[in-house]
Parts: structure tokens; C-alpha cells; sequence
């Protein structure tokens, strides 16, 4: 299970349990992108049966994406660079060729905090093996190091080519893809004149326009040291929201505790590791890869960066003994309530 995936009790019931109202509200739920997708729709005009047909037409878009990306589809436009990318050009679909170039416009925004070649090095330290850990020798980091970085990826917009210069360098897009897919799920809503819905992704979420008339949207974060508690509640309209908690991942050698998020710079685990990030930005690419960013930049670095951008905003909350610390963005300043 992935980070996100577990922030998925927070969410969506959200604009169930932080509201009640009329308006009615459609709501359909798929597994999709490795964990279970939502779509609600709040519409009183269109007739139920174009509402849902508008949803299932959304889920076959995060379909496509998810074939054409997923390191896990061995048809998938990854798989095939993956398996043959270190020996020549490999041709791909232009939307591949698209999102390669964010997550590198995304690596160079975060000074290389984002990487999307970094599978190596996870599989080393054995994170790719559930709950399992392992400290390699020096020499094996500093090896594997010699084969990622994202600046070593070729890419060919001309030709719609990729090539990964060594032997067994690799890519996956798990910190970008998911965001992506959602953004497309709400062209299609757009698209067929849907002009209210929420779109939840195991914790990557679009809110297009309202719940209701006169509600917001509102999406509540998951308090990241009790279970069953909700940190604040967040209002949303034509925004988007990820939310990456560590929930205390982690494995433990001689009283040494190692987190589960690798530096790519270094190759080893971070330090000063955020428990809780959530970003809000104007669309779910750009929070996905920042909430997975300042998890590696660390807290104070992560917010810095925030205010430099536009239209983006954040929460990042540390835990120390349960003791919370909580960094908000200046557009986030009494706006919330936190239940410490």
C-alpha cells in the first residue's frame, strides 16, 4: 500500500460528514490506479442515467492513463522503456513524452527532490518488498547512484523518443501519474457540461466547483498520529488537493530508525521527515509531485519553495512524540481550524 492509499478514509463522506444539504449528489467508486477511486457528482439538472454515463466514461479515461503509464502494465508505454530504452530511442505515445517533461520541469522546480528514477534505489534499500527494510553497503549506493538522475533521461519531442543512457536505469511515475489521471477525469467532466464534482484518487483529489450552491466543497485531513482523528477540514472549490502522510513508515536496525523516503541525492533515507503534507494547487499534477517533493526537501525547505509558487498553497505538520508542529502557507493563515 502506497502513502496515498491510506489517506483514502479521509476524504470523500467528507462533504457527508462536514455537511449536510439537499443538492443531489451521484456517486460512483472503482478500483483504478492501485486503489479505489471516487467520483461524485452534484447535479440536479441532467437526468441520473447521463450522470452516470458521464462517470463511467471518467473512470475509462484514469483506465487509459493508468494502461499507458503503470510500470505494472507490461504493454505500458514505461514497460517499454524500462526494457529496452538502455539500448536505443524508444518510441512512445506524445502524452508520455509530455508527462516525462513535467516531471522534470518538477525535478529541476524541487532541485532534484522529485526524481522519477530513483526505483533503484528503493528496491536496494528493499522498500519495493512490503514493510521490509535493509541497509546495503556503501558501495552498492554509490553504484546504483551512477545510474539514476533525471538529467540523464534523453528525450526526443521531435521523434516522441526516450533513452536511459545505462544499463538498468529505470523510471516510474508513481508521484505524478495519479495526479495526472485525475486532472484528465475532470476534462471528461468538463467536457460533458458536469460543472460540480470531486474526483478522490486515494488522497489526490480535484473539487470542481461546489457541493452545493451555497457550500464548498470540503475535504478533511486525516490527523497523521491518530487513526481515527480528522486534523482540519478544508474548503475547496476548482482546486486540487493531495495529501501524503508517512504514518510512521519506517524500519528499525541496531535502535536506528530509518524512514521509508529516500534522499535521490544521497541515496539514503531523509531525515527531519514530514509526518503529514498537503498541498493545494489549481490542478492535481502540481500537488501530487509537490506533496511527494517536500517529503525529501523536509518541512521548512518544502515551505519555502510553496511561497515561491503561485496559486499553490500548504499544510506540513512534523510529529515528535505526538507532539505536532505545524507549518502553514501564508494563503493557508486563518484559514483552518487544527485539532492537535
Amino acid at each position: 500500500m502506497n502513502i496515498k492509499q491510506i489517506q483514502l478514509v479521509l476524504i470523500i463522506g467528507l462533504a457527508f460528514v462536514c455537511g449536510c444539504s439537499r443538492e443531489p449528489l451521484v456517486k460512483s467508486a472503482r478500483p483504478c490506479l492501485g486503489t479505489i477511486v471516487e467520483i461524485t457528482v452534484a447535479d440536479k439538472e441532467k437526468p441520473r442515467r447521463i450522470v452516470n454515463e458521464t462517470i463511467s466514461k471518467a473512470f475509462a479515461e484514469m483506465t487509459r492513463v493508468e494502461e499507458l503509464l503503470s510500470k505494472f502494465n507490461p504493454d505500458s508505454d514505461i514497460s517499454k522503456i524500462n526494457a529496452w530504452a538502455q539500448k536505443y530511442p524508444v518510441k512512445v505515445n506524445p502524452e508520455t513524452i509530455y508527462l516525462l517533461g513535467q516531471a522534470k520541469r518538477f525535478s529541476q522546480l524541487t532541485d532534484g527532490a522529485f526524481d522519477i528514477t530513483v526505483e533503484p534505489l528503493l528496491e536496494l534499500w528493499g522498500y519495493c518488498a512490503r514493510d521490509k527494510g535493509r541497509i546495503p553497503p556503501k558501495k552498492q549506493i554509490e553504484e546504483t547512484l551512477n545510474i539514476t538522475g533525471y538529467k540523464k533521461i534523453a528525450i526526443s519531442q521531435e521523434d516522441n523518443t526516450v533513452l536511459l543512457p545505462h544499463q538498468d536505469m529505470s523510471i516510474a511515475l508513481g508521484g505524478i501519474a495519479k495526479g495526472y489521471a485525475v486532472d484528465k477525469a475532470i476534462e471528461i467532466l468538463k467536457g460533458e457540461g458536469i460543472k460540480n464534482a470531486l474526483v478522490n484518487a486515494g488522497g489526490d483529489i480535484y473539487a470542481l466547483g461546489k457541493r452545493s450552491k451555497t457550500r464548498k466543497w470540503r475535504v478533511a485531513v486525516q490527523h497523521p498520529r491518530k487513526a481515527d482523528a480528522i486534523l482540519t477540514v478544508l474548503e475547496v472549490e476548482d482546486e486540487a488537493i493531495a495529501t501524503s502522510g508517512d504514518y510512521q513508515r519506517f524500519f528499525e536496525v541496531n535502535g536506528n530508525r530509518y524512514s521509508h523516503i529516500i534522499d535521490p541525492k544521497t541515496g539514503y533515507p531523509c531525515e527531519n521527515v514530514p509526518a503529514s503534507v498537503t498541498i493545494l494547487a489549481k490542478d492535481c499534477l502540481s500537488a501530487d509531485t509537490l506533496a511527494t517533493s517536500i517529503f525529501v526537501l523536509g518541512p521548512q525547505k518544502g515551505l519555502n519553495l510553496v511561497e515561491e509558487l503561485n496559486n499553490t498553497e500548504a499544510l506540513i505538520v512534523s510529529a515528535e512524540k505526538q507532539e505536532l508542529d505545524i507549518l502553514l502557507s501564508k494563503g493557508l493563515e486563518g484559514r483552518l481550524s487544527i485539532q492537535r
